[in-house]
C-alpha cells in the first residue's frame, strides 16, 4: 500500500481529532479537577442527641436544681449540609401532698431532608420511650425521698415533706 501525498495546508483526521482534544483540554483550564475534588471533599460528622431535663417540687417550691443529661444517640456522616428534626415534650405529674415531678425530652436528629419523615418518627419514639422511662424513675425517686425522711401519709409544720 501507497502513502498518498497530502497538499500542503490541508489537515488529516488525525490533526482534526487532535485539535479538538487541544480546545477541550482549554475549555477545561481552570476547572477543579473532578477527582482531586472527590478525595478533596470532607464528610461533616454530625451527632443526634437525647437531653433530658428533671425538676422535682415539694410545696411549690424547688428540690434542688433541675438536672440535665445528654447523651448522643448515633453519629453520622453528610457530604451536603444536612436538614436537622428536633423534637421536645415534657410532662409534669403531681405526686400528691404538693410534690411534683416535671421531666421534659428533647432529641436532635440530623438527616437528608429526603429521609426528614423517618427521622421524625425515630425522634418520636425515642423522645415517648425516654418520657416514661424518666417520669417513672422520678416518682420513684419522690417515694424513696418520703420514706428516707419518714414523711408521714400527709405534711404538716414538723414535716413539711
Amino acid at each position: 500500500m501507497r502513502a498518498r501525498a497530502v497538499p500542503k495546508g490541508t489537515q488529516t483526521t488525525a490533526d482534526v481529532i487532535e485539535a479538538g482534544r487541544e480546545k477541550v483540554r482549554q475549555s477545561m483550564e481552570g476547572l477543579p479537577d473532578a477527582e482531586a475534588d472527590a478525595d478533596d471533599q470532607q464528610a461533616r460528622e454530625m451527632v443526634s442527641t437525647i437531653t433530658v431535663r428533671r425538676h422535682f417540687k415539694c410545696r411549690g417550691k424547688a428540690v434542688g436544681e433541675p438536672e440535665e443529661d445528654s447523651e448522643d444517640l448515633d453519629v453520622m456522616f453528610f457530604f451536603v449540609d444536612p436538614a436537622e428534626v428536633s423534637l421536645r415534650a415534657g410532662r409534669t405529674i403531681s405526686m400528691g401532698q404538693f410534690e411534683s415531678v416535671s421531666v421534659s425530652v428533647s432529641v436532635t436528629v440530623p438527616c437528608y431532608r429526603e429521609e426528614m419523615d423517618e427521622a421524625a418518627e425515630f425522634a418520636q419514639e425515642k423522645v415517648r420511650a425516654r418520657l416514661l422511662e424518666e417520669l417513672d424513675e422520678g416518682a420513684k425517686w419522690i417515694v424513696e425521698r418520703r420514706q428516707r425522711l419518714g414523711a408521714p401519709s400527709k405534711p404538716d409544720e414538723d414535716h413539711p415533706f
